[in-house]
C-alpha cells in the first residue's frame, strides 16, 4: 500500500469528493474508514492508503483536481515503511534507526488532536543564587529527567544548577570543579556515554574541560589535550552517524584545526577542516537527519559568501554558497522542524532585518522569508526550541525579553506569529540564551543569561499532555546548543 496525505488549507471546513477512487482507506488519526466523501476540518489533514492499481488509474487526476481548488495541498510519502497495519516507530537515542516518514506519522495525529490547545509564558521563582550572565544554553538529561544549564559566568561559583523536570524545581549542586568565569557556552548530550559535555568558551584554553556523568549526576574534569584558542567554541550538535559531538567554532574558526568529541572513547579529536572562515564565525549548530549534516549557525560568517556544514557521511566540512543577504552577527542557534524538514535559524542581529532565513533540508538551500516586523530589533533572539505537540519553534528572547511581544514559528504554515507575554518581572536586557524542551512537563525552559541573578525566570507552558518520551528528547533531533 502507498500513502498520500492531503492537507486542507482553505478558510472553511470542506468535504472531499473521492467518488472516483475505489478501494481507498481514509485515516483520521489512528482510525481507518472506507469513505468517498471524508470530512476535513480547516487546517486539518487526512491520509489515504491506496493500491498501485488505484494510483495508476485514478489518483493523479483526482488529486490534481483537488489541488486546483486551492484548498488542498498534497504530497506523497514513501511506501517502504508504511502499511495499513503498521504503527510508527520512534527513533532510538542514537538515531541509527531514524525514519523521517515514520516520525512524522507519529507526530501528526497528536498535533492534530491538540491543534486548539494554547500555551502561555510563565514566571517562576527559582530560589537559586546565581551570577548575572550565569548560564548560556543547556541540555536535557533523559537518564534523570533534568535540564543541566551550561555555566558561563557561574563557572567559578561553588554551586551550579539544574532544573528537575519531575518537579519543576531549580536545584543547586556543589560541582567540585575548577572552572573559569566565564567558562562554557552550551551543553550537548552524548547518548552512548550518558554524559552532557559543556562546550568550552572561556574554559577552552584551560587544561581541563568538564562533563556531567548522567548516571551519577557528578561533574567530571577531563584533560582534553587539545590546542584551542581562547573562547574557542560556542554551541554544537551531536552527530549520530559517527557518534561524535561537533563544536561550533567561534574564535577557533580561523585556526587550522577544529575539534569534536569522539563519544566512543571520550577523547577530544583535532581535525583539519580545510575551509576558510572568519573570526567569531559560528554560534550554534543543528543536525539535519534527512541529509545527515550538521549545519553551523552563521554569526560573523553570515555576511560572507559561503557558510559551512559537516557532512556526517564522510566526516568532512563542506562550504556551500547560500545566496542570501544577511548581516554580520545574523544568527545565534537554531532548531529543526521535522514536519517541514527545515532548520530555522534564530535571528540575532538579523532580527531587525526584513528577511529571516531557514535551511530547506529537502534541497540544502537557504530560503529567505518575511516576518511581521513588529517588536523586532538587533540582538532580538538567541536560540530556539522546537515544541513537538504544538508544532512550534519558540525563539529564545534576548534583548527582546523585556518587550511585551515575542515571536514563534508556526510549523504548520511557516508563518512567524506573535504573542503577548503579559510578563512584568523581566528587567534584564540580555535575558536568555538558549532553551531546552522538557518532555515530562511539556515546557520550553529558557536558559537565564543576564536574567540569572533576578528573582524570577520564565518558561513556556504548552497546555496539553506531552507527546514524546525522554528518549526522543535526548536524541539529535533536539540535542544541540545553544
Amino acid at each position: 500500500m502507498d500513502l498520500i496525505q492531503l492537507t486542507h488549507t482553505g478558510l472553511s471546513n470542506t468535504s472531499l469528493n473521492l467518488n472516483d477512487l475505489k478501494d481507498v482507506t481514509v485515516r483520521h488519526g489512528n482510525v481507518d474508514e472506507k469513505k468517498t466523501k471524508p470530512y476535513v476540518p480547516n487546517g486539518g489533514f487526512i491520509q489515504l492508503y491506496y493500491t498501485e492499481e488505484v494510483k495508476n488509474s485514478h489518483i493523479q487526476g483526482v488529486i490534481a483536481g483537488l489541488i486546483a481548488t486551492g484548498h488542498i495541498t498534497a504530497y506523497f510519502l514513501t511506501s517502504e515503511t508504511f502499511y495499513e497495519d503498521q504503527t510508527p516507530v520512534l527513533p532510538s537515542l542514537r538515531m541509527e534507526d531514524y525514519n523521517q516518514e515514520s516520525f512524522t506519522q507519529y507526530l501528526r495525529p497528536k498535533q492534530q488532536q491538540n491543534q486548539n490547545m494554547s500555551f502561555v509564558a510563565c514566571d517562576y521563582t527559582h530560589g537559586a543564587t546565581a551570577h548575572a550572565y550565569g548560564y548560556y544554553g543547556g541540555a536535557y538529561d533523559p537518564c534523570r529527567d533534568r535540564i543541566y544549564m551550561a555555566p558561563n559566568r557561574q563557572g567559578a561559583q561553588p554551586d551550579w544548577h539544574y532544573i528537575d523536570c519531575a518537579t519543576g524545581d531549580v536545584v543547586a549542586y556543589t560541582h567540585g570543579a575548577t572552572a573559569n568565569d566565564p567558562a562554557y557556552l552550551g551543553a550537548i548530550y552524548s547518548p552512548t556515554e550518558q554524559r552532557i559535555y559543556f562546550v568550552p568558551g572561556g574554559q577552552s584554553s584551560e587544561l581541563n574541560w568538564h562533563y556531567v556523568n548522567c548516571r551519577t549526576g557528578d561533574i567530571v574534569a577531563y584533560a582534553h589535550g587539545a590546542t584551542a584558542a581562547a573562547h574557542a567554541y560556542n554551541g554544537g550538535a551531536y552527530d549520530p552517524v559517527n557518534n561524535r559531538i561537533y563544536f561550533a567554532p567561534v574564535n577557533q574558526a580561523t585556526q587550522t584545526n577544529w575539534h569534536y568529541i569522539d563519544c566512543d572513547t571520550g577523547n577530544v579529536v583535532a581535525y583539519a577542516h580545510g575551509v576558510t572562515a572568519v573570526n567569531i564565525a559560528y554560534t550554534g549548530a543543528v543536525y539535519s537527519p534527512t541529509e545527515e549534516r550538521i549545519y553551523f549557525v552563521p554569526y560573523s560568517q553570515a555576511n560572507q559568501t559561503t557558510w559551512h556544514y559537516v557532512d556526517c557521511a564522510t566526516g568532512t566540512v563542506r562550504a556551500y554558497t547560500h545566496g542570501v543577504t544577511a548581516v554580520q552577527y545574523a544568527y545565534t542557534g537554531g532548531a529543526y522542524s521535522p514536519i517541514q524538514n527545515r532548520i530555522y535559524l534564530s535571528p540575532d542581529y538579523q532580527c531587525a532585518e526584513a528577511n529571516w532565513h531557514y535551511i530547506d533540508c529537502d534541497t540544502g538551500t537557504v530560503v529567505a522569508y518575511t516576518h511581521t516586523g513588529v517588536g523586532v530589533r538587533a540582538e532580538g533572539y538567541r536560540g530556539s526550541v522546537y515544541s513537538p505537540l504544538g508544532n512550534r519553534i519558540f525563539f529564545v528572547p534576548n534583548w527582546l525579553a523585556t518587550t511585551p511581544t515575542w515571536c514563534y514559528i508556526d510549523c504548520e504554515t511557516g508563518n512567524v506569529e506573535e504573542f503577548t507575554t503579559e510578563l512584568s518581572s523581566l528587567t534584564a536586557t540580555a535575558s536568555y540564551v538558549g532553551g531546552v524542551y522538557d518532555p515530562v512537563r511539556n515546557r520550553v525552559y529558557f536558559i537565564p543569561s543576564e536574567q540569572s541573578d533576578q528573582t524570577e525566570w520564565q518558561f513556556i507552558n504548552e497546555m496539553s499532555n506531552p507527546c514524546i518520551p525522554p528518549n526522543v528528547a535526548g536524541s539529535a533531533l533536539f540535542n544541540k546548543a545553544p
